[in-house]
């Protein structure tokens, strides 16, 4: 999945806030949150999410 700067993502069971994402390659993806956190992944286990939907999950 895409996910761009200020885009809210689930990576792993964590909603993280993207501060920077790369895609090193193919199968290897880094995003930075916007507390310093850094997180490899594959691809395939980052998810965006729409920011309605998780003030909604939080109330």
């Amino acid at each position: 999945m895409v996910v761009i700067p200020g885009d809210l993502a689930l990576i792993g069971g964590r909603i993280v806030t993207v501060a920077e994402a790369y895609l090193h390659h193919e199968r290897l993806v880094e995003i930075i949150d916007i507390h310093g956190g850094v997180t490899w992944v594959p691809p395939g286990l980052v998810e965006r999410l729409d920011g309605a939907r998780v003030a909604a999950w939080r109330r």
